[in-house]
């Protein structure tokens, strides 16, 4: 289904709504974001992008300007295209926030960075590959177990938090 952005209108999005929305239509599911824009057409959620502070964990400089965000995700309803949507929601955010700089990532797995390149956005560089646990069939990020592993370090080595806690039971070091 195709939908030119002309027909939506920008509205922010709660965050209950934006987990649900992400979780079911981002790859990667939900992220943590204070700014959550919304694209609506006929008053259904079709379109969103989300925007944080520059987050720290990912081995960024420590930044002291407030003015400085991370467009954190963007995605539209699965089978739905909205022609021009990620233009206006970037224009909207910056209009109405008025950054100093914006940041953002792409997952070589899945995107060649496209859309940030036809957003204006410059290439940087590439960064060193992550890796990711799959657990119960599910691709989950290594932040989502950190305190996890953190807690239990003291009374368990690595393998036996891996074969108790993720159910792992080939280990290959």
């Amino acid at each position: 289904i195709k939908i030119g952005a002309r027909k939506t209108e920008i509205r922010n999005v709660k965050y209950l709504e934006s987990k649900k929305f992400l979780d079911e239509n981002h790859l990667q599911g939900d992220v943590k974001s204070s700014i959550r824009l919304g694209l609506f057409y006929k008053n259904e959620l079709v379109s969103l992008m989300t925007f944080s502070k520059l987050r720290l964990p990912l081995n960024r400089k420590m930044v002291k300007n407030n003015d400085v965000y991370e467009l954190t995700r963007f995605c539209s309803k699965l089978n739905m295209v909205i022609v021009g949507g990620s233009s206006k929601l970037l224009k909207h955010f910056i209009s109405e926030y008025n950054p100093k700089e914006i940041q953002t990532y792409s997952d070589n797995l899945i995107s060649d960075g496209n859309l940030y390149k036809n957003l204006g956005f410059s290439y940087i560089h590439e960064s060193k590959p992550g890796y990711w646990y799959l657990i119960n069939g599910i691709r989950q990020h290594r932040f989502n177990w950190r305190t996890r592993i953190t807690y239990y370090n003291k009374k368990f080595n690595f393998l036996q938090i891996l074969r108790k806690f993720f159910k792992f039971e080939n280990i290959f070091l």
